[in-house]
């Protein structure tokens, strides 16, 4: 009889120590396939838009511009003492602003030392007064102060006039290729336009 109730004890022991196991065994299970269910998320990533163009330009010379506006050509003839204005209107086309900067070389260190060279920014505008598009010769520098390098906010323009001019007579004849590229800068993003002038000279 003694030998009954403890092969009993050890029974529900077993049993109930099995029955835990057994427990434990499933929330672990429920567990593991909780955390590797697969979650997904929905929803709208708006990404920013940073792009300039050259949206306008008034010149004498022959233009042609990219089907992209991005790169506008200029082609003519320049005689000694003769200036050359160029206007170009640079729209933000973008959502976020931009700075704007310029450089300008040449394909020719020899001849590029007869023209001199002068760039007046104004702006920005949404819709550019009519003065100052349309009187470059008679403009007077931006007014002091002005931000320098230029600020555009997005879907603001900005008018560029430059001047060149060929200063004395030179001797000889050349044909010169003047490039000069503006660059939008935000953060890390960059975009740029360009006005590509290809002069010739006779003496």
């Amino acid at each position: 009889m003694r030998k009954f109730r403890r092969n009993s004890q050890i029974n529900k022991t077993t049993g109930t120590i099995f029955l835990l196991l057994l427990i434990a065994l499933g929330i672990i299970g429920y567990s593991y396939s909780h955390w590797q269910e697969t979650i997904y998320i929905q929803g709208t990533l708006n990404m920013a838009e940073f792009k300039i163009l050259i949206q306008d330009y008034n010149i004498t010379l022959t233009a042609q511009m990219s089907p992209d506006n991005h790169k506008l050509e200029l082609t003519g003839t320049i005689t000694s003492s003769q200036s050359i204005w160029t206007g170009i209107i640079i729209k933000n086309n973008g959502t976020t602003p931009a700075t704007i900067t310029y450089t300008i070389a040449t394909n020719d260190t020899e001849a590029e030392k007869w023209f001199s060279n002068q760039t007046y920014f104004y702006g920005p505008y949404l819709t550019p007064p009519s003065n100052v598009w349309n009187n470059a010769p008679s403009l007077p520098p931006p007014p002091p102060g002005s931000s320098t390098p230029p600020e555009l906010p997005a879907k603001n323009k900005l008018v560029i006039w430059q001047n060149i001019t060929l200063s004395g007579t030179p001797t000889h004849a050349f044909t010169i290729k003047i490039t000069v590229t503006y660059t939008a800068t935000f953060s890390s993003w960059t975009d740029t336009v360009s006005v590509i002038y290809t002069l010739t000279y006779s003496p």
